[in-house]
């Protein structure tokens, strides 16, 4: 389709990177988080005034149904004709930069980039720090200061640029939709937006104890919205099984395709990561789990810095007196106001394009490919591939490897 800035107006402003770009990551059939958001809004913006969106994977991802270019099937038995349709692509469409927003993405188009001499970028989204795999590559644009440490250490001779979760506020503020009084909100709605499967269980038990918390202990009338894709069936029978009046559970497309079009219905919300960024940026109270999960912080102009290093997720470290979750009106209109405005500075896409075009300039061609830590990423591939289509796999295996490991 070939589609240049089709969604670009007011996402950022134009600069200097002209050259054709493209922007590429792979789906193990899941297609739904923050980063498949943060390319394509990164991707149609004003920065890139020639995009492209590659998509590959087991199927096609369906946030890009409307803006891909090329979807590319991959499967163990197609993995050389995947490598073929990427190099055909790349020189048809003239491309001089691939930018991967995922490990596997860089697995399949590092070989392909040093064949062709193109340009490299390996784009670190979120998550914790690696500790299987990671790629050896020589540029990295990072989403956290706790990555940037570790890519600084591991990594001493890349370059390295920190440009956090990337949003565009102009579209976050257009797309929102009201679901209209009928939809049950209580005094108090919360929502918490997260993929139903054992890594996200955490967040979500913390949403509910924190509504529990509200309606038993400060009596009042809060409910809990969860809106999610079902990853795992066991998680979705679990919260099923809660039967809990004041939490209702949306898992259609319909909600879940792009969840944060609905922040505008809730006054609080549980969030992490690129979520966390939407809901500020809307003026949603918005807590952030910590401590390995184990408590909500409420994000505030004082906690901004500690959270914001580890992309404000589970892993940073809070005094637990400090963790303040219990009532959902601790800040004032005027906190919010300043918080708004510091997400705003540090997150949208419509105020980064001068940090890309720096970075983006040092970028030489890609000729020194690293062929042990490329056979590494092709073995770390196999392995995330079965650990995310085997049930008995992820059920049985998985979970000692990831207590040896502390996954």
């Amino acid at each position: 389709m070939d589609k240049e800035n089709n969604m670009a107006k007011d996402l950022g402003a134009a600069v200097s990177v002209t050259n054709r770009v493209a922007f590429i990551t792979f789906n193990f059939q899941k297609g739904i988080g923050g980063h498949y958001l943060s390319m394509l809004q990164t991707a149609r913006s004003n920065i890139f005034s020639k995009s492209l969106i590659i998509d590959v994977g087991y199927q096609p991802t369906a946030l890009f149904d409307d803006e891909r270019d090329v979807y590319i099937k991959y499967s163990i038995t197609k993995s050389f004709s995947a490598f073929s349709q990427l190099k055909k692509f790349l020189i048809e469409k003239d491309v001089k930069l691939v930018m991967c927003y995922d490990n596997h993405s860089y697995t399949l188009a590092s070989p392909v980039c040093r064949l062709l001499g193109l340009k490299i970028v390996y784009v670190k989204c979120g998550g914790p720090r690696p500790k299987i795999y990671f790629p050896r590559a020589e540029y990295i644009i990072t989403y956290s200061k706790e990555d940037m440490t570790f890519f600084s250490e591991k990594l001493p001779g890349s370059e390295l640029v920190l440009i956090p979760n990337q949003v565009s506020e102009a579209k976050l503020l257009e797309q929102q939709v009201n679901l209209g009084e009928s939809f049950g909100r209580s005094s108090v709605s919360i929502v918490c937006i997260a993929r139903l499967d054992q890594f996200y269980l955490g967040k979500i038990n913390l949403a509910v104890a924190m509504v529990e918390d509200l309606r038993n202990k400060y009596q009042q009338d809060a409910s809990l919205f969860i809106i999610g894709s079902v990853q795992q069936q066991e998680v979705y029978a679990y919260l099923k099984a809660l039967q809990k009046p004041y939490l209702t559970i949306l898992t259609s497309e319909n909600f879940t395709r792009d969840a944060a079009k609905f922040l505008n219905n809730f006054d609080a919300s549980v969030s992490t990561g690129r979520g966390a960024v939407e809901s500020a940026l809307l003026g949603l109270k918005t807590y952030i789990p910590v401590n390995g999960s184990q408590d909500l912080a409420l994000l505030s102009a004082e906690n901004y810095d500690l959270l914001k290093a580890t992309n404000f997720s589970g892993r940073a470290k809070v005094d637990r007196q400090i963790a303040r979750h219990s009532k959902v009106n601790q800040l004032s209109a005027s906190e919010v106001t300043v918080l708004t405005e510091t997400i705003r500075n540090d997150y949208t896409v419509e105020r980064s394009g001068t940090q890309f075009e720096n970075f983006l300039q040092k970028i030489k061609p890609h000729t020194r490919m690293k062929i042990v830590n490329w056979m590494a990423g092709v073995g770390y591939f196999t392995y995330c591939g079965i650990r995310e289509r085997n049930y008995f796999f992820r059920k049985n295996i998985y979970p000692a490897i990831a207590k040896v490991l502390k996954l």
